[in-house]
């Protein structure tokens, strides 16, 4: 996952069809193969036992007379060298599936966040609380698959999306796969990409913000050019800024920079890149050079809310958060048809009614939250259970002054909204260890998740009506002589 990048000064024109035909493109063929040849070092370097493979691996590439500079990247999991033609590469050195990883304490040190998170919201079907799309495009590494651990196409599922086939969409393993990402990544309500990642540099700048890494293989000059003769003309001036190139396991594959996201708009989506670093602010000194964080490259383009790691994570702990966050907002209970929301469309002033909402076909046992939101500020939230009618009657609403109207959504079936969610998962026992590699100093754990989302009140379960219905019929009535008290605690 998170690990040691390929970082390219220099840059690809996108023109060239193949070796000779552009002396950029060249330099940086080149570097994809001396990236390769430093992974593999690295690999020989754990599997001897060397104290620091780390470090022996800084010093090998010292000693090299065609490279320049060799450093640690100051997230712990990156190592940048440059050639002699001024052409910097990186090698991953703490990706997410990596044997070594061993759990260190079974108890989680500190939550890290990103920033405060807002308190959890109950959920509102309002149109910007919800994504506008009902498909969901689910992408995993091959090597992360066949991990498995991660199950979020059921609940996905029942939260009314459709999981959009692997012959329209699938993780990049080809260059013609990144082209059909980048034609359908912009239609998707919910978009998970399962991934190795890490920060790294696109092929036209030297600063260092998030990437993802393909699977995208360009460790020789000719699959290097087999690549650019898709993606220069699929992306045309754009080739330098949409990609970049990584180094993991004697191998170099095309990476996506956060301006390759950047380049479609998001319907209200629902973001989740469950890849080391995705969240990661861009570190000391180059936040104030005008590169974009991933997360900004998807919430500045529309997105609804955006989940990643700020640092480098074992699986062990990434993919059970993702299913934890996922059945968390996902409702607990399937079959349902239909929720029907009643209450009155008219009292009148000061005077209370009570709510109920009933499902179909009838089960008993259903949990049905309610949230009341009033023109006067008034708010409510409430959870029933069903009854063997398959109904939940409420508490009493107060009434509220003439003209007041009262806003009601139910929601059936026992889903949260985002932040509830992501609360879930921190908390989730089963995670609250702390994991570390040997050759790193200190360890990770649940708390470098991080979400960023429009409220707290975003979720997915109102992209299933048949499990939410919204009412605004309300309308409190003047009634001469009617005494009206406030509803508003003070």
């Amino acid at each position: 996952m998170t690990g040691v990048v390929l970082v390219l000064l220099a840059g690809c024109g996108g023109g060239g069809t193949g070796p000779g035909d552009d002396p950029v493109a060249d330099q940086q063929a080149a570097a994809a193969e001396r990236a390769a040849e430093a992974s593999a070092d690295f690999e020989q370097f754990v599997a001897s036992g060397t104290p620091d493979p780390v470090g022996a691996l800084v010093a090998s590439l010292l000693a090299d007379p065609n490279i320049t500079t060799a450093e640690r990247f100051d997230d712990g999991g990156t190592v940048i060298a440059t050639t002699t033609d001024g052409v910097s590469f990186g090698v991953l050195v703490a990706e997410q599936n990596r044997s070594e990883w061993a759990q260190v304490s079974a108890s989680a040190v500190p939550r890290i966040l990103l920033s405060p998170q807002p308190a959890a919201g109950p959920i509102t079907c309002d149109v910007a609380n919800y994504p506008q799309s009902k498909k969901a495009c689910v992408l995993q590494a091959p090597d992360f698959a066949l991990l498995g651990g991660e199950e979020i196409d059921t609940p996905l599922e029942r939260a009314g999306f459709e999981i959009v086939p692997f012959s329209q969409v699938s993780f990049p393993t080809t260059a013609q796969d990144i082209v059909k990402l980048h034609q359908t990544m912009g239609t998707c309500g919910v978009l998970y990409i399962s991934a190795h990642g890490g920060m790294n540099t696109n092929f036209e700048s030297d600063q260092p913000t998030n990437h993802i890494v393909t699977e995208v293989e360009v460790d020789d000059k000719e699959q290097f050019f087999d690549a650019l003769r898709v993606l220069g003309p699929a992306f045309p001036g754009k080739f330098k800024q949409y990609f970049g190139e990584a180094a993991r396991e004697g191998k170099t594959y095309l990476t996506l920079s956060p301006e390759f996201f950047a380049s479609v708009q998001y319907p209200n989506t629902l973001v989740y890149i469950n890849a080391c670093s995705s969240a990661q602010p861009v570190p000391f000194p180059y936040q104030t050079a005008g590169q974009t964080p991933l997360m900004d490259a998807f919430r500045n383009n529309g997105a609804g809310a955006f989940l990643g790691w700020q640092k480098k994570m074992p699986t062990e702990i990434a993919n059970p958060a993702a299913n934890a966050f996922f059945a968390a907002l996902a409702p607990k209970t399937s079959g349902i048809e239909n929720v029907t929301l009643a209450a009155p469309g008219n009292v009148g002033a000061g005077q209370s009614y009570t709510p109920s909402a009933t499902i179909s076909p009838a089960q008993q046992g259903v949990s049905v939250r309610l949230t009341v939101r009033g023109t006067d500020g008034f708010r409510r939230d409430e959870t029933v259970t069903t009854n063997l009618g398959g109904t939940a009657t409420f508490a009493s609403i107060p009434g509220g002054a003439a003209g007041v109207i009262d806003s009601l959504t139910a929601v059936a079936g026992g889903a949260d909204a985002s932040q509830t969610a992501f609360n879930a998962a921190q908390g989730d026992p089963s995670l609250q260890g702390s994991w570390a590699l040997p050759w790193f100093p200190g360890s990770v754990n649940i708390g470098a998740l991080t979400l960023n989302a429009r409220n707290a009140e975003f979720n997915l379960v109102c992209n299933n009506q048949k499990l939410t219905e919204t009412v605004a019929v309300v309308k409190f009535q003047a009634v001469i002589g009617a005494v009206v008290r406030s509803r508003i605690s003070p």
